[in-house]
């Protein structure tokens, strides 16, 4: 997929997420999978392999409601009660062949806290207008980059763990890859003076298009031979990609906390 090797991939992910001392994280790669598309035994030992993972039988056409709830309360209990409503009464029917559900939630602490004392309202320029945002203030050495309309900080957190902010001049659409590329390979250690307003995000939206954009055509085929001998067609890929919050703190950060779900269900194929 998208030109690499997954299984290499994979590899290099499993340590980010492994367990760490005073690394406040928490991950699950569930499979939930009706009794009538058995998983092929060499896909199930590869999927066991990765962090985290496991597969649970679901009676998709006898209990789907139960199933939902069973899943909500397992990602609720691995985000700490943050994430309790990810999947829908739409998301999970008596059509359903099997969910795919990752789940990965942080909370990171910055190397260089914000003093609390220097936090104060300033205008935020949002898309639906400007507002008084609570804005934390630092200044000292960052990793920092300009290009393509676009300037860069780098905020370092504990455990190898950090934040990119974008600031864009006026006009610009969201960043490419070419401009992302462009900022990481210009940065460098400057000066600055950095003015970051306290924020939450939280988004959801389906990933069906954007996958078919980054070339991962195979996953709408309808060919999951190697991981079942039932036939199943892709029904769709939603997200809530990382839902989170910025603060700071005089002596020891209350932390970015970041909240990233995901689900992908299949139904079966009719013959």
């Amino acid at each position: 997929m998208l030109g690499a090797d997954p299984e290499r991939c994979l590899a290099e992910l499993d340590p980010a997420v492994a367990d760490e001392p005073g690394l406040d994280l928490a991950t699950a790669n569930d499979i939930h999978v009706s009794a009538d598309t058995p998983l092929r035994p060499e896909f199930r030992a590869r999927f066991h392999a990765r962090a985290n993972a496991a597969v649970h039988p679901a009676d998709f056409a006898g209990d789907a409601a139960g199933v939902r709830a069973r899943i909500n309360d397992g990602v609720a209990r691995t985000t700490r009660g943050l994430v309790t409503d990810l999947l829908q009464p739409a998301d999970v029917t008596p059509e359903t062949a099997m969910l795919l559900v990752n789940v990965l939630w942080m909370k990171a602490v910055w190397t260089q806290p914000f003093d609390v004392e220097l936090t104060r309202d300033r205008p935020f320029h949002a898309p639906g207008g400007t507002h008084p945002a609570p804005t934390m203030h630092r200044t000292g050495p960052m990793h920092y980059a300009q290009a393509n309309g676009w300037r860069m900080v780098t905020l370092a957190g504990r455990h190898g763990v950090s934040l990119d902010v974008l600031l864009p001049e006026d006009g610009q659409e969201a960043p490419g890859t070419a401009d992302l590329a462009a900022l990481y390979q210009r940065r460098r250690t400057e000066q600055v003076r950095l003015a970051l307003p306290r924020f939450r995000a939280e988004s959801r939206r389906e990933l069906g298009e954007p996958l078919r954009g980054l070339g991962a055509t195979g996953l709408f085929d309808g060919d999951y031979g190697g991981i079942s001998g039932s036939p199943c067609t892709w029904a769709r890929s939603s997200t809530r990609p990382c839902s989170g919050s910025t603060n700071g703190a005089r002596r020891a950060p209350p932390p970015p906390r970041s909240r990233c779900r995901g689900a992908r269900r299949a139904r079966p194929r009719s013959p």
